[in-house]
């Protein structure tokens, strides 16, 4: 087997060893930001991704320096390598796009919610609160009113129809206090 075939797999060896001593250690543990999985996931893609970079930057040197490379030995120490970061910076991009989505199905699901509350005259920004999140790529959650009467709550809870359909209409009276969905 060619030698630097053998450096690139143990190097890759090596890597995935320093991540999973990581993973083992619970270093992640302190930020509290991500799960089990996510983490053993990040730390695992990144130890590839370092790989691929690293021995994409010395094929390529090498490929400069040295002339007269077989295709198959080019292809081991450039193209896999190359493969590599290509797939990684294709997840990167459509995690991208996939998010930008989802932001702008919530903002668009926010603003359906503002101008349905707002077309009220006594409905105003003051008592009035959103909170919505994606579940299955749609929007979900409340839209909830306060402060205002009973004639008043009544009126919204029989326009509700018109809201997303996941929107769940909370209203919150000034006389008790009592809440109507």
């Amino acid at each position: 087997m060619n030698g630097m075939i053998m450096i690139q797999f143990g190097m890759l060896s090596v890597i995935i060893l320093i991540a999973f001593t990581l993973f083992w250690s619970k270093l992640w543990k302190g930020s509290g930001l991500f799960s089990r999985s996510d983490v053993l996931s990040i730390i695992i893609q990144l130890g590839i991704m370092i790989w691929a970079v690293i021995f994409f930057l010395i094929g390529l040197t090498k490929l400069v320096l040295l002339s007269g490379w077989d295709n198959t030995n080019t292809f081991l120490t450039i193209g896999v390598p190359l493969l590599v970061i290509t797939f990684f910076l294709f997840k990167i991009c459509r995690n991208y796009y996939t998010t930008k989505q989802e932001l702008k199905e919530i903002k668009q699901a926010t603003t359906i919610c503002k101008t349905w509350a707002f077309s009220f005259p006594y409905v105003s920004e003051d008592n009035t609160h959103i909170k919505l999140y994606l579940k299955k790529g749609k929007p979900v959650g409340k839209l909830i009113i306060s402060d205002v009467t009973e004639e008043q709550a009544l009126e919204l809870n029989g326009n509700k129809g018109s809201l997303p359909k996941d929107v769940l209409l909370e209203v919150y009276t000034i006389e008790e206090n009592s809440i109507i969905h």
